[in-house]
């Protein structure tokens, strides 16, 4: 019969092997330990999504605090490189936040307790804060507009059903939606530019399913393959084939400037034959233009893919401080545009300043996030809104 002190022994060995085992786990991925959002964070991917919410930022507030001079966007381009570079990186935010949701929707499912109809719950509350921001943001957005959120929405609550769906097929469906982007612009006389007031207008023939489908912020066509492809992206992933994602990347972003040269160099079928927008190349994605699409997909492909093969790693300051934004991605766009679009025109603010001091507001707020997000974090996020999408399911799925 074992002896009381080595029983009492091998219990505290056995709870300090728990303990350290738990540990061990908590160290693999960059989840706050009082955070009850999910069990198992993957801190490349949410630094990427980070990395998205902060282009997303600077890019909204330079455009809603700056007055810039009214010169053609080339000149415009040569004397603020900086802040005309950063612009156009920001257009690398939205195709990083769709194909990270589409990775995201795997990984959900790919959980034990992964289930189909909680995806489709989200997606709709999704929608419907989606919405929501169109109110809160009438400068902005038009009751019916159709922005980054309600596609995001709409693609989780497609997603348990695009997750059965072999990878060919998918691969063929996202080739499909690139190519039905200019056909279904040519038929509805899209034109090449389209303003604000234009992205938002839900009286024209055909009403929110028209913006929904090809000319509002954000359109199913062609965004929707930028989902799927996250989705791709993920199933290779987990089976460690990431090479072949990263060729797949490389042969979009190099179809994407095919188009561009062939537009460039002015060939008759590239610059005004019947499907000349299939070549149409702008700095802008209203309404989106094929060329810049493939580029910038293959662009965000390749970072998604990229960050998933850090998932398991990377506790530095750096990544911690990106992950912490890409875990509230949702309340820091709501904040930032009710205060500086919303509230920036009730005060008479809306672009009224200097290029010096728009870049000044703009870190200053970034850095004041960064700072406010470190006790957020140890809170688990507490009333933000990335846990208002989850509360539908505490009720209806016990």
């Amino acid at each position: 019969m074992p002896q009381p002190h080595s029983t009492r022994r091998k219990f505290i060995l056995a709870c300090v092997t728990l303990s350290e085992h738990h540990q061990a786990m908590d160290s693999k991925t960059q989840s706050d330990r009082s955070s009850k959002i999910g069990p198992h964070r993957y801190a490349g991917i949410d630094a990427l999504r980070g990395i998205a919410v902060i282009l997303m930022i600077q890019q909204h507030m330079l455009a809603w605090l700056w007055d810039s001079p009214k010169i053609p966007f080339g000149e415009l381009l040569r004397e603020y490189p900086l802040s005309m570079g950063m612009n156009l990186l920001g257009n690398l935010a939205a195709p990083l936040f769709v194909t990270l949701a589409g990775m995201g929707a795997c990984l959900f499912l790919d959980r034990a307790e992964g289930r189909g109809r909680t995806l489709v719950t989200r997606g709709a509350c999704i929608v419907l804060l989606g919405f929501a921001l169109n109110l809160l943001a009438p400068r902005w957005f038009g009751p019916c507009t159709w922005y980054v959120l309600h596609l995001i929405g709409l693609c989780l609550m497609l997603s348990p059903a695009l997750s059965r769906i072999p990878w060919p097929v998918l691969a063929t469906f996202v080739l499909l939606l690139f190519a039905a982007t200019p056909i279904v612009q040519t038929l509805l006389g899209t034109p090449i530019y389209l303003p604000e007031t234009r992205l938002n207008d839900a009286s024209l023939s055909g009403g929110i399913a028209r913006l929904a489908l090809a000319e509002g912020h954000f359109p199913v066509l062609p965004w929707m393959a930028f989902f799927i492809l996250g989705m791709i992206a993920h199933r290779f992933a987990r089976t460690r084939e990431r090479g072949r994602v990263f060729v797949a990347a490389a042969g979009l972003v190099a179809a994407g400037i095919a188009l561009a040269l062939l537009y460039r160099r002015g060939h008759a079928f590239a610059t005004y034959g019947p499907l000349y927008r299939a070549f149409v190349f702008a700095p802008y994605f209203f309404p989106p233009h094929l060329p810049l699409m493939l580029m910038l997909s293959g662009a965000a492909l390749a970072c998604t893919t990229g960050a998933a093969s850090l998932s398991t790693g990377g506790n530095g300051a750096a990544v911690r401080a990106l992950a912490r934004f890409g875990r509230a991605p949702l309340s820091l766009l709501f904040f930032h545009t009710l205060i500086f679009n919303t509230l920036v025109h009730l005060l008479g603010l809306y672009r009224i300043f200097s290029n010096y001091t728009s870049w000044l507001i703009i870190s200053g707020f970034l850095l004041a996030s960064a700072a406010a997000l470190v006790p957020w974090s140890r809170r688990g996020y507490a009333r933000g809104l990335e846990r208002l999408e989850r509360l539908p399911e505490r009720y209806l799925f016990r």
